[in-house]
């Protein structure tokens, strides 16, 4: 990424609270993670609670050798670093995401709760939350949707989404997912 690519994605992150990044997995890489995602959820009973909000898994790196080449994988390093990312934290695992084909749409969340700490007036992010896309994906099976800058400022829905994720239905996304259409 040349250093003005990088400002750009910097300023769009800190504006909008997303940049896309292309081209961090190698073919082969990606590869290794379709074929692991497959054998994760063959073998994965989603709880009854969740049935109609996708599949999360969540897997750690002491569990899986795959999760940990992930989490280490130099060029999304390389990129936070360019962007002026560098010194946020590396999570200790994965949440893979799955919709099962013409399943209802998943249901709107948020990755930030604490809208009542005086850092929630940063202009910066406090949390990095990486996606990668093990399938292509179009409008009509993405699976995800953004309200650009609600990472900045609270509209409405951020309380009736709150109320929902105290409910304790849902677990919590960590700062990595792997997002695959089923």
């Amino acid at each position: 990424m040349t250093p003005e690519v990088a400002l750009q994605k910097r300023e769009q992150m800190i504006r909008d609270g997303f940049c896309v990044i292309d081209n961090i997995l190698t073919d082969a890489f990606l590869q290794e993670l379709r074929d692991e995602s497959e054998q994760l959820l063959a073998n994965y009973a989603p709880p009854d609670h969740t049935r109609y909000h996708g599949h999360h898994l969540q897997v750690t790196s002491k569990d899986n050798t795959l999760v940990q080449k992930l989490l280490e994988w130099q060029p999304t390093l390389n990129a936070l670093e360019e962007m002026g990312f560098g010194d946020f934290p590396v999570s200790v695992g994965i949440t893979i995401l799955t919709k099962d084909p013409g399943a209802p749409p998943l249901y709107w969340h948020q990755d930030w709760y604490h809208w009542n700490d005086p850092i929630s007036c940063a202009p910066w992010p406090q949390d990095i939350f990486m996606k990668y896309y093990l399938t292509d994906t179009t409008p009509e099976n993405g699976c995800l949707k953004i309200i650009p800058g609600t990472h900045r400022k609270r509209i409405d829905l951020h309380d009736k989404l709150l109320y929902a994720s105290k409910l304790g239905q849902l677990p919590k996304p960590k700062d990595l997912g792997l997002l695959r259409d089923h």
